[in-house]
């Protein structure tokens, strides 16, 4: 057995492996994984018949085309997570971060361009995130550090 997902800092790749343990399978051992750089390689990969699944983010799958969906099925879903976050570097002064936010969000909710942007993306909105939503991708830390001292 064999599955494709995105780089293994992806939040994806690392609710991916963990479906897998939680359903008794060994990532590397149980399941040959194969990382890609995205979530569209992912899929063509499946589709070429290169591997026998994909794990990828249902934002990506809803910004596939019908094509792209030809022939697929979803068999599983890991638990929800926030589904994007847009942050700011440590350089970034606090005023210069909420200005960024700000010109966003009015770009997104009062221009035509800005729905049909928000709307291809497959979101209902932006939003800050809540201490709640920061907090239910505390269980993620600890493998995403693991993935970040691997070599690469």
């Amino acid at each position: 057995k064999s599955l494709a997902t995105p780089d293994n800092l992806t939040i994806i790749s690392v609710l991916g492996l963990e479906l897998l343990k939680r359903n008794g399978l060994t990532p590397g051992k149980d399941v040959t994984i194969q990382y890609l750089p995205t979530h569209n390689s992912a899929v063509v990969s499946l589709q070429n018949g290169a591997v026998d699944a994909a794990v990828v983010s249902m934002t990506a799958f809803v910004q596939m085309t019908r094509d792209q969906h030809a022939g697929l099925s979803i068999i599983a879903q890991t638990p929800e997570v926030p589904p994007v976050m847009y942050l700011a570097s440590p350089r970034v002064s606090a005023v210069e971060a909420e200005t960024f936010a700000q010109a966003l969000r009015q770009f997104i909710e009062e221009t035509p361009a800005g729905k049909k942007f928000i709307d291809g993306l497959g979101y209902q909105g932006l939003r800050p995130p809540s201490e709640l939503d920061l907090r239910s991708l505390d269980p993620y830390l600890d493998p995403l550090k693991a993935n970040l001292a691997k070599p690469r």
